[in-house]
């Protein structure tokens, strides 16, 4: 499955990129123009698919926050909250 993503603090874009959710856990990290660092790491199961988020800034921890996310076709961007600070929004479609 691939999931789109967009980090926001408000209305701010921080980053936005993609990765591939398979069988093997690959951890993928991101930059976001406020200097945070996104680290997700996913893993493909049914029916929902285990995900890990740490944020970092200047090498400490701001978060860490574990989801799962539902193996699906998205009908638009859906979100969640991220400890009160990013809000993470997500699209998702199954792997060609």
């Amino acid at each position: 499955m691939r999931i789109d993503f967009a980090f926001f603090e408000g209305d701010v874009l921080l980053c936005r990129d993609s990765i591939q959710c398979g069988p093997e856990a690959v951890a993928a990290c991101f930059v976001g123009s406020s200097g945070h660092t996104f680290t997700i790491l996913p893993t493909y199961r049914k029916p929902a698919c285990p995900l890990k988020v740490v944020c970092e800034r200047d090498g400490k921890r701001i978060y860490e926050s574990a989801l799962r996310v539902g193996v699906h076709s998205s009908d638009d961007w859906e979100s969640i909250d991220l400890g009160g600070i990013h809000t993470l929004a997500f699209w998702c479609t199954p792997l060609q």
